[in-house]
């Protein structure tokens, strides 16, 4: 269940980034974004899950083999590097996004390649399809609880209606309360960790 934790609550922190980083820089622009600066900090999710994927999947194996540390280290890590971006997203200027969002991409990548791993580390090979597939299901209650749940209700609580009848907000103060309890919940992973 530990491991279920985890991964729910690592891969929940990266996708409330990565679904509402369009909503998240306008709203810390004040509206005034430009579509190129969008796609800068889409592409910089991408680039750092791809990285991720090779990086904390590859250097996970070569410790493990080399030095006896286990993958779950590298899981703690992961953790650690996402609570802070949680945390840097609630009060990073404009100018640092990218590299906040190179970090939590490069986690959440992580831990998509440590996943098959540590579930066959942990639990053996013989049900690992099955493992695997419930370890999953992690990352539905992890999207919807950080994602959805709790960054939808709170951008809500903060944003008035424009002229066009959209919901709009402006200024860190619609994203930051959501990212400080992505933080705790990060805090919680890190524990189970």
């Amino acid at each position: 269940w530990l491991f279920f934790a985890i991964h729910a609550i690592g891969t929940g922190l990266g996708l409330a980034i990565i679904n509402n980083i369009a909503q998240i820089v306008s709203a810390y622009k004040q509206g005034n974004v430009s579509e190129a600066q969008r796609n800068l900090l889409v592409s910089m999710i991408g680039v750092g899950s791809g990285v991720g994927r090779i990086v904390l999947g590859f250097s996970s194996e070569i410790a493990k083999q080399r030095w006896g540390v286990t993958r779950c280290t590298f899981l703690a890590i992961a953790m650690a590097f996402s609570t802070a971006s949680a945390c840097a997203m609630a009060f990073s200027p404009v100018p640092l996004l990218p590299v906040v969002c190179f970090v939590a991409g490069m986690c959440y990548g992580g831990y998509w390649a440590m996943l098959p791993a540590v579930s066959g580390d942990l639990f053996g090979l013989k049900q690992l399809g099955s493992i695997y597939c419930a370890i999953n299901l992690g990352t539905i209650g992890g999207s919807f609880l950080f994602a959805t749940a709790i960054t939808g209700q709170l951008y809500s609580k903060h944003a008035h209606k424009a002229a066009n009848g959209k919901q709009v907000c402006d200024g860190y103060v619609c994203f930051r309360e959501a990212f400080l309890f992505q933080t705790g919940g990060g805090v919680v992973g890190l524990c189970c960790a």
